[in-house]
């Protein structure tokens, strides 16, 4: 079973006195990306290469060009740093 971490961001209305506090939540997005794949995209825009990546997961460096090209495809992003920044916007990831 993947393990799925999320990010709540609690907004905190406050209103007249004479009203109650509205608490909203935002639900988060759901990611394209497997947590394996989360986990590259984070080593990447944390400026680590791509044998970097392989040797602190444990994988080939043709293991990782395999995430890679699936995350770009997934974000439909055609770079790196389009990756990063589309999965920052969208809580896929954190920076």
């Amino acid at each position: 079973m993947e393990e799925k971490i999320y990010t709540v961001h609690v907004y905190v209305h406050t209103e007249p006195e004479h009203s109650e506090h509205r608490v909203k939540t935002k639900q988060p997005a759901e990611s394209p990306l497997t947590s394996r794949q989360a986990e590259v995209l984070r080593y990447i825009a944390e400026g680590y290469r791509r044998n970097q990546i392989a040797s602190k997961l444990g994988i080939t460096p043709q293991t990782v060009n395999v995430h890679v090209h699936t995350i770009l495809s997934r974000l439909h992003a055609a770079t790196h740093a389009q990756a990063v920044a589309i999965a920052v916007r969208e809580g896929y990831i954190t920076s």
